[in-house]
């Protein structure tokens, strides 16, 4: 069993989160919306395994206490899969700052939203200009 961290858990991860739960893990999810929350708690059949956190990351202070305080609780985490949209690093500062450097941690960067690819070939046609 380990400890997963899933950013972006309600929404395009949720059936992510939901079979990292029936594996046997202990999964921490973090969304932005109530309503998609509680559509993932209602699902959860043993939600002894699931730590919802309603949160914004791009509200960084509160983004990394929420981390920080969900670790004091339920031990660090071992692996993370992130949907984190855009570019900002302070988002990715407030995670890393939250973790402990004491241990390795697997991490998994989904970038498959359409703001990716968008922005991506933003770049494409400006750099082939």
């Amino acid at each position: 069993m380990k400890n997963w961290l899933v950013i972006g858990g309600t929404g395009m991860l949720k059936d992510v989160s939901l079979w990292l739960i029936q594996q046997g893990n202990y999964v921490t999810v973090i969304g932005r919306q109530q309503k998609k929350m509680q559509n993932l708690i209602d699902e959860v059949k043993n939600d002894s395994k699931l730590s919802p956190i309603l949160v914004d990351y791009t509200k960084y202070n509160h983004f990394k206490l929420a981390l920080t305080e969900s670790q004091q609780k339920n031990g660090t985490f071992d692996c993370m899969i992130a949907w984190i949209h855009g570019f900002d690093k302070r988002v990715w500062e407030s995670l890393l700052e939250a973790i402990p450097t004491t241990k390795n941690i697997i991490l998994y960067h989904i970038k498959g939203s359409s703001s990716f690819i968008k922005m991506t070939v933003s770049k494409v046609i400006y750099f082939l200009i």
